[in-house]
């Protein structure tokens, strides 16, 4: 019985940390043409950009102060940790005021 016991908790562990991973690894609220968002307060209709979903992934990027979800603006706080991490081919962002944020490694391995 304890061996069943066992094995259930160690499956129910595994499971929770590739779901963990998954969410963490690929989690976003919403995308547009350039961008994948986390929303960081519904209240205050604030996100975060959490990755870079390029078309074509080259050059100069801007990012807009607001964005539209769902009928809704909200405006860019934060960009995100790690969000446009190895982005080789970019070679210059526009940051608007409303970002108060940069994460980790946002920009980690950029050229």
């Amino acid at each position: 019985m304890k061996t069943i016991k066992l094995k259930f908790l160690m499956l129910m562990s595994t499971l929770g940390m590739a779901s963990a991973t998954t969410s963490q690894a690929y989690g976003y609220d919403f995308t547009d043409d350039a961008f994948c968002y986390n929303i960081i307060s519904e209240i205050d209709r604030t996100v975060a950009i959490v990755d870079y979903c390029p078309i074509s992934g080259k050059g100069h990027l801007t990012i807009y102060p607001n964005t539209i979800y769902e009928s809704k603006s909200y405006s860019v706080t934060t960009i995100g940790d790690r969000a446009f991490y190895l982005c080789k081919a970019l070679t210059s962002v526009d940051i608007p005021n409303s970002v108060t944020t940069i994460g980790d490694y946002a920009f980690g391995y950029c050229n």
